[in-house]
């Protein structure tokens, strides 16, 4: 229509670039948090073809709206929005990153900065943004533990509040061998002050292997793939039904 000042197609892409949430629980169904993903993974996988200044457009595009789910995730009793961060978001975001780790502390949510450890967690957790996030009452997650053979020293390094696992370590559940092996990972984990998450189980046997193992949380798709805000709320129950009988 004229002189409406947007295009008829606006909307529609509005809608296919809301950001998906994904649970995370304790193994008894109590919820963590959730993790955000700006973009569905089906759009961030194609991003890499795009121009940067598009990838850009779309982060931002996407925090904004994170930043007006959260009353609803509020009423979903979520008390903790991990988000990760790279040097992009750093680079582009952060005064949308600043706004959002305000917003949380208001609301009396934790902020995680979930960093990679590919991204040299290190040095992203001095960086001023993550320290501002982490002075705001927020916390740090490492992602990809035991990909990578410098996994350890990122550890030692960041001292995060959270270490995701790798699905590497969910694939001994096969192997007899190494049914005690987990168990010293999360030992050694622990040790350093660390809740363990592991994601991405594909079985209920992989998710028993973990239980067992002492491992606290999990996250997938298993159990509940990414949704946007206004399904989240209908997935809940049969998520919570789903995570207590293997527990």
């Amino acid at each position: 229509m004229a002189g409406s000042g947007s295009h008829p197609g606006d909307h529609a892409m509005d809608k296919i670039h809301r950001p998906h949430y994904q649970p995370i629980f304790q193994m008894n169904d109590v919820m963590l948090g959730v993790e955000v993903y700006l973009l569905p993974a089906e759009l961030a996988a194609s991003l890499p073809n795009q121009q940067y200044e598009t990838q850009i457009k779309l982060l931002r595009h996407g925090l904004l709206h994170v930043m007006s789910d959260l009353d609803s995730l509020v009423r979903l009793d979520v008390k903790r929005l991990f988000i990760t961060i790279s040097e992009l978001h750093l680079d582009h975001a952060r005064d949308l990153l600043g706004f959002l780790g305000e917003r949380c502390q208001e609301l009396g949510m934790v902020l995680v900065a979930q960093v990679d450890v590919a991204q040299r967690a290190e040095a992203m957790d001095a960086h001023p943004v993550v320290c501002r996030l982490l002075s705001q009452g927020g916390q740090l997650a490492l992602d990809g533990y035991g990909h990578y053979g410098n996994s350890f020293f990122q550890i030692v390094a960041t001292l995060p509040s959270y270490v995701k696992l790798d699905t590497v370590f969910l694939r001994w559940c096969y192997e007899s061998k190494f049914h005690g092996a987990l168990k010293d990972v999360v030992r050694l984990l622990e040790n350093f002050n660390c809740q363990i998450i592991v994601n991405g189980p594909e079985t209920a046997l992989q998710m028993q292997f973990a239980y067992t193992a002492g491992v606290k949380y999990v996250q997938g798709n298993l159990l509940c793939a990414p949704l946007e805000i206004d399904r989240l709320v209908d997935e809940m129950t049969a998520v919570r039904v789903a995570v207590n009988e293997v527990a």
